[in-house]
């Protein structure tokens, strides 16, 4: 009767949870991310792309717009379209629309805001039988003002790319091919209307994933890796001449090994400062007797100096999805970051880097960086804030239920903006924009009756889980009740005035502590412990079943030390009883708060 009564409870939960889920997704466009802190808005869900790889995300100079494209599929799935959408200040779509462009199979886009309302799109697409990169013009509300165009050399494949605009308000190009004869790194310059002001230039025989910022006085420092040789990557920087066209203090960085199951993601480069800071990442995809991981590297030096670079370090990121944060000052529209202890465990997967544009006194850099919950672990993007070389402190930017990847951070008027993707389903992967500006977080933050239907769907759906641990305290006792019958069969003594009884009650506590170590995977790391170091939280989490079970005794012995007669299995069951009360208020604060 009573497990009926508990599948009965179970089956309603479920039916509500549905329910409320079914209810809040009614409006998919208005989906957001939960609030990851509180300098951040919400992420705002934009639509769906199909490639996993950075977004184009740019923001209007004069700071009331942001425009974000991305490779979606036509409706019937026949095609390949760059979406293109407008934000307003609050983060608003303004306007959305698929670009009409004919396109084969389009990836790298990125977007370009001009200083006269105009917008630069560029991508990477196939032409007959190689990948040329191509570039058209848009107006601010998305619609084209100029014909898409091949801009990148024929005969040589084109790969990655970044592009920004030069003071005089042209748009320079760096970018690469690595096959055929002449591969390298290209410059190419275009006007402001997107006419050819400067035609390809090779600047680096054989480099290829290029990264440059722009800083104060204009200057680009440019940073790129050459061509792999005997399974090393070799990271290269200079600072590249506008006028002559030509890269001067040229200087290798750092070389690593990249084989073996590594992947090396692109470098990037920020500006804060005097110094100058590259990060790079190696990715290990699993496979032999390696566990997949990812890290993330660090190298500073002043300005144009490159040969007083410092030893390249790992960029250490705790793995806390609770990081403790304490009130700052900060060049951004950013005023609490968490430190970074020398305890703290260090977060599996810290990769992806994008580095704010602007250069000012400190730089934002945002990593996607697997942190670690009660129960379940989950790839996020991180914020963080670094000056005079070294790391100040992080902040969660963005949470989401799945893994997000591939942030494009950016930066005006003291307020940070980032767009990232977050993984739908195979092949498929949503984007999401957030942001620090005030009128962003306004909106976004705003509670709406689809997230009150969200968040019941979401507790519901966490008390199901906490109440799904009471069907597994009769797989608990199971064990022990079989044995004391078998007991019971062969001694008759049931009388826990006795030694044997006795004996036997305490064998079958202590089994059924063992079982619930056996089938705590899941549900032993959920026990809410803020505030509490990660050893203690480990040592406390391990005892804590002890724990119950010693209070769930004490209270056994409390009950029936005022009856005249104490029997085997009547204690056992009241004990049983008393310990899964005691397990689920102890455990459901946590499962509700995860």
């Amino acid at each position: 009767m009573h497990a009926r009564r508990v599948q009965r409870t179970i089956l309603v939960l479920l039916a509500l949870v549905l329910s409320c889920y079914l209810l809040a997704g009614c409006q998919v466009a208005g989906r957001k991310s939960d609030r990851a802190s509180h300098d951040w808005s919400r992420g705002q869900y934009l639509g769906r792309t199909i490639l996993n790889g950075p977004v184009g995300f740019a923001l209007d100079p004069a700071g009331d717009a942001a425009y974000v494209a991305w490779v979606a599929a036509t409706d019937d799935g026949a095609a390949q379209v760059v979406h293109f959408a407008r934000l307003d200040a609050a983060g608003e779509v303004v306007t959305e629309r698929n670009l009409p462009i004919t396109m084969m199979s389009p990836s790298d886009v990125e977007l370009v805001a001009g200083n006269d309302g105009q917008v630069h799109l560029l991508w990477v697409d196939r032409l007959g039988d190689e990948r040329r990169l191509f570039y058209t013009q848009l107006d601010s509300m998305g619609e084209l003002v100029r014909d898409a165009q091949p801009i990148s050399l024929e005969g040589l494949g084109a790969a990655r790319y970044d592009a920004g605009l030069a003071p005089t308000g042209e748009l320079d190009v760096f970018w690469c091919a690595q096959e055929g004869e002449g591969a390298g790194l290209y410059h190419l310059r275009l006007t402001s209307a997107g006419e050819v002001a400067a035609d390809n230039l090779l600047l680096a025989e054989g480099g290829f994933a290029p990264a440059f910022r722009r800083d104060q006085s204009g200057l680009a420092h440019l940073v790129w890796y050459q061509e792999p040789t005997y399974g090393r990557y070799y990271l290269h920087y200079a600072v590249f001449d506008g006028e002559a066209r030509q890269l001067d203090a040229a200087a290798l960085l750092t070389s690593f090994p990249a084989g073996g199951g590594l992947v090396a993601h692109r470098p990037t480069i920020g500006l804060a400062g005097s110094d100058a800071y590259v990060f790079w990442a190696l990715e290990r995809r699993g496979g032999g007797l390696s566990d997949p991981g990812a890290e993330s590297y660090c190298v500073t030096f002043p300005l144009g100096r490159p040969e007083q670079a410092q030893a390249p370090r790992q960029v250490l990121l705790p793995a806390s999805n609770y990081p403790e944060y304490g009130r700052v000052h900060t060049a951004f529209n950013v005023g609490e970051l968490a430190g970074v202890a020398a305890q703290d465990a260090a977060a599996q997967f810290v990769y992806l880097a994008a580095t704010s544009e602007e250069h000012g006194e400190q730089l934002a850099v945002v990593f996607s960086t697997q942190l670690d919950g009660r129960r379940s672990s989950n790839v996020q993007v991180l914020l963080t804030v670094w000056a005079n070389g070294e790391l100040e402190g992080y902040q969660v930017a963005g949470k989401t239920g799945s893994s997000s990847l591939r942030p494009v951070l950016r930066s005006g008027n003291g307020n940070l903006h980032v767009a990232w993707i977050d993984t739908a389903g195979f092949g498929q992967y949503d984007v999401y924009y957030a942001s620090t500006a005030a009128a962003a977080r306004a909106r976004l933050n705003r509670v709406t009756a689809q997230d009150v239907l969200a968040e019941v769907a979401d507790v519901l759906w966490a008390m199901t889980q906490a109440v799904g641990l009471i069907p597994l305290t009769f797989m608990w006792a199971g064990a022990p009740m079989i044995i004391m019958a078998i007991y019971l069969f062969i001694t008759v003594e049931s009388d826990l005035a006795r030694r044997g009884p006795r004996v036997m009650l305490v064998v079958s506590i202590l089994l059924y502590v063992f079982l619930k170590y056996l089938t705590g995977d899941y549900w032993l790391g959920a026990v809410d412990l803020p505030g509490m170091s990660r050893d203690l939280v480990l040592w406390l989490g391990a005892l804590t079943p002890l724990i119950i079970g010693g209070l769930a005794g004490a209270l056994t012995w409390l009950f029936m030390r005022r009856r005249e007669y104490a029997s085997l299995v009547q204690t056992f069951a009241i004990f049983v009883a008393c310990d899964a009360v005691l397990t689920l208020l102890v455990y459901i604060p946590g499962i509700l708060v995860e």
